[in-house]
């Protein structure tokens, strides 16, 4: 497993502290693995990674009726 540094536009630096805009997950569907069915079929949810990436940023988020929460 290769790592690779994040680019330049990926992390914001808050002061002394770096806040990624992006968070690795093990994935819930193969449970990390990367395959499924008993290594039969790989995992359609993180495409055989194991991790999934989470957003951090927060988004606005409305109501049924439009409104913001």
């Amino acid at each position: 497993m290769q790592y690779q540094l994040p680019k330049k536009n990926e992390l914001k630096v808050n002061d002394t502290k770096i806040i990624p805009k992006v968070l690795p997950f093990r994935c819930p569907v193969c449970k990390g693995f990367g395959s499924v069915n008993y290594g039969r079929q790989t995992c359609k949810a993180c495409q055989g990674k194991g991790y999934i990436l989470v957003n951090q940023e927060e988004e606005n988020t409305y109501d049924i009726y439009g409104d913001r929460k």
